[in-house]
């Protein structure tokens, strides 16, 4: 196919080709810009539709939990070689898998198994507060 269309190409006139360069820049800009782009306007399509309670939230955390336990279970959101893009992950969101607490650090839809990539990174159980002292 590719071979074809550079034979094509190599009979065109030298107007004809600065006309098909022009137009090929512009298209592979917008392409690019657009493969670029597509993630994050996904992303925030589906948080806006979870917010307003049209799709369903993976469950997840925002702040780390005191104790690994009490983090959502890391659940799979390709199932069957599908992606089901309202149960990926946000970035911020925190998990556990194989008993160590992840934080989604993608900036857009995250689908990766916690500890394959580098769209997840490991983090530690909260702090347990140290007890203030009052002055009265």
């Amino acid at each position: 196919m590719i071979s074809q269309i550079k034979s094509q190409i190599e009979r065109l006139s030298t107007g004809a080709i600065g006309e098909l360069v022009g137009w090929l820049l512009t298209y592979h800009e917008d392409r690019v810009n657009r493969d670029r782009f597509a993630p994050q306007a996904e992303a925030e399509a589906i948080r806006q539709l979870q917010e307003e309670g049209k799709l369903e939230m993976p469950d997840a955390l925002k702040t780390p939990p005191r104790d690994v336990e009490d983090a959502p279970e890391w659940q799979n959101p390709v199932q069957g070689g599908r992606t089901h893009l309202h149960q990926c992950y946000h970035s911020g969101d925190i998990v556990q898998h194989d008993g160590r607490l992840w934080k989604s650090v993608y900036p857009h839809l995250n689908h990766e198994t916690p500890g394959e990539s580098e769209l997840w990174v490991q983090i530690e159980p909260a702090a347990a507060e140290e007890p203030s002292e009052h002055t009265e």
